[in-house]
């Protein structure tokens, strides 16, 4: 895990499920994800990072509530369940509302595509 203080911050290790896991908890981390407010100060990075499976996050955090997250959030509930902690699922599960994730949001694995950052209102976390 890379950081315990923020919600879905993990690295899977193992192999991406074939098919997309959309269930509860990957439809509340996808409303929260549409929720989440990007760096008051504008900051991105000069990359991204590359899920053990392919898919790529884009160059900046996300914020949830005040809790860093980043764009493979929901990525990692559907294609990486197994490498979830127990702690991470249960923060999810606590999130009230729900919405069906779209493909941009799944980041299907082996990186095709790749997520755009929305400013506009999400500006200011």
């Amino acid at each position: 895990m890379i950081d315990p203080n923020g919600i879905m911050m993990i690295e899977p290790t193992g192999q991406a499920a074939s098919e997309p896991l959309v269930d509860d908890l990957t439809r509340k981390m996808a409303a929260a994800y549409r929720r989440s407010t990007l760096p008051a100060d504008g900051r991105r990075y000069r990359g991204w990072h590359t899920c053990v499976c392919g898919a790529k996050s884009d160059n900046t955090d996300h914020f949830i509530d005040g809790k860093k997250t980043n764009s493979l959030c929901v990525h990692y509930l559907a294609f990486h369940r197994k490498d979830v902690p127990p702690s991470e699922l249960a923060k999810v599960q606590r999130m009230s509302e729900g919405a069906e994730p779209n493909e941009e949001e799944l980041q299907r694995p082996g990186g095709r595509g790749s997520p755009t950052v929305l400013w506009g209102n999400r500006r200011g976390g």
